[in-house]
């Protein structure tokens, strides 16, 4: 179901991300697909085992779903490994099921702005707050469906404006639409209007300036590997410390006081 959507995005050199919920019915195509979008440069990552509310309702169901899910793509989508990021079902994460993420060994998560608990949506993507082990998030998305375009007068003008107010703070802009089939259709008419809205959009980013279009797993690795950047100020100076173990990483840049810093 998300096939023409992936090879629009395909079709302009764009890697495209999937999140999977793995205990759904899925066939051999299926995991032959999933392949392909990797090969092609995206990602596929986990989006819980059964989609439930509130990763299940308790730490021990959270952590089960966690788990099954990755296993699941581990070893049935062997170019996925491996797999340390997932995104939340419902955009929903409850204290426990954070908790039980880095403990199933994951290394972060989306959440997203609709029905999310408040003390994990972070205005700034980076480590999660309130848990004891490491683990990083991005709360930045927008809900890129057909309910949403025509609730705004069939237009993608506040998509835009909402990518403009990210690039200018510099932040990552992330933004995401569900497959469009005979079970769901988020208020798209049809395929080819979903299609038309996508590209309308592609053009419009395209032409903002110099992007980088990351997939998934590319963008919260780097969110994982900047929260080891220890940044501080000794005597009017700035410090940057890179304090992780990956000593491969390229240079980050530090804009402060007006001007960048590169390490």
């Amino acid at each position: 179901s998300a096939k023409e959507l992936f090879e629009l995005y395909d079709s302009f050199g764009i890697p495209v991300s999937l999140a999977v919920a793995t205990g759904s019915k899925i066939g051999a195509n299926d995991i032959e697909f999933l392949k392909n979008v990797i090969k092609k440069g995206g990602a596929v990552v986990p989006h819980s085992h059964n989609h439930l509310p509130s990763w299940g309702g308790n730490y021990d169901t959270a952590f089960n779903e966690a788990t099954l899910s990755k296993a699941w793509l581990e070893e049935n989508v062997k170019e996925a490994r491996p797999v340390r990021y997932a995104v939340s079902p419902f955009h929903q994460n409850p204290p426990f099921a954070v908790k039980a993420l880095p403990d199933a060994g994951y290394k972060g998560f989306v959440g997203g702005t609709i029905h999310n608990d408040p003390e994990f949506l972070l205005g700034r993507a980076g480590r999660a707050p309130f848990v004891s082990k490491e683990i990083v998030s991005s709360s930045q998305q927008c809900m890129f469906h057909g309910d949403c375009f025509h609730r705004y007068g069939s237009s993608i003008e506040i998509y835009k404006e909402s990518f403009k107010n990210h690039m200018q703070a510099g932040a990552i802009f992330g933004y995401f639409d569900h497959p469009f089939s005979d079970a769901y259709q988020y208020g798209w008419n049809s395929e080819d209007e979903r299609l038309g809205v996508h590209k309308e959009f592609i053009n419009f980013v395209k032409k903002s300036g110099k992007i980088l279009w990351w997939n998934f797993n590319d963008c919260l690795d780097f969110l994982w590997e900047r929260n080891f950047v220890s940044v501080g100020v000794e005597n009017g100076e700035l410090k940057i410390e890179y304090v992780g173990k990956d000593k491969n990483i390229p240079p980050f840049e530090i804009k402060w006081k007006g001007k960048s810093f590169k390490k």
